[in-house]
């Protein structure tokens, strides 16, 4: 799973509620750092990865204001991901009852 992670930029599969948003996306790299956007706001932070298993800590988040609540719903998403799980679509990041929290796909 590891090899996979950092073989892409992985962006979340959502509707963008505005026009000067983007899709979140993340990027991970080997010594346990994930970077990307909410969307909206840039983050830096760091993951702990042990076989299927996955905790994340954003550390830093620019301060741009945000217009809708996509940032709030990523940043909870990612402070609730326990597991992550390859499917046809990507990789899908859940929570502790294996409820989808947010699929991602590989960016172009």
């Amino acid at each position: 799973m590891a090899q996979l992670l950092m073989q892409f930029r992985w962006v979340a599969d959502v509707d963008v509620e505005q026009p000067n948003e983007t899709k979140p996306n993340l990027r991970f790299d080997r010594q346990g750092n994930v970077s990307g956007t909410t969307g909206c706001n840039s983050f830096r932070g760091t993951y702990e990865l042990n076989g299927s298993q996955i905790r994340f800590e954003v550390q830093t988040l620019t301060k741009k204001e945000c217009t809708d609540e996509q940032e709030t719903r990523f940043l909870q998403a990612l402070k609730q991901a326990r597991y992550l799980k390859a499917n046809d679509e990507g990789i899908a990041i859940t929570g502790s009852g294996s409820e989808l929290l947010v699929q991602l796909k590989t960016g172009q």
